[in-house]
C-alpha cells in the first residue's frame, strides 16, 4: 500500500493493510516498509514509501485486492534492512 508524504504518516497505511489481512484470514510472514526516496534530498510532502507484508505468493485474496492494496514482487538484490525492536 503506497504512502505519499512524511514517513511518520505510514502508520495509517499499516492499519488499513492489517485490517484487510484480518478480513482475508491471512497472517503475514513479515511486515516491512519500503522507502523509495531519500529524505535528505526529497521534500517531506512528496516522499514515497510502501507499507508491505510478506505472504505466500499462492495466496489468492477473497474478493480480490482492496482499493489501494496491490501485489509487489521485490527483486533479488542488496537492500539496507534496519530492524526495529520494541523495548522489553
Amino acid at each position: 500500500m503506497r504512502h505519499d508524504g512524511p514517513c511518520t504518516g505510514i502508520g495509517n497505511c499499516f492499519l488499513k493493510l492489517m485490517g484487510w489481512m484480518r478480513e482475508q484470514g491471512v497472517a503475514p510472514d513479515h511486515v516491512f516498509s519500503l522507502s523509495h526516496d531519500n529524505p535528505r534530498f526529497v521534500a517531506p510532502g512528496i516522499l514515497r514509501s510502501d507499507a508491505r507484508v510478506e505472504i505466500d505468493p499462492d495466496t489468492v485474496p477473497v474478493g480480490g485486492l482492496s482499493a489501494g492494496i496491490d501485489r509487489l514482487t521485490v527483486p533479488a538484490g542488496r537492500y539496507a534492512v534496519p530492524v526495529h525492536r520494541r523495548p522489553p
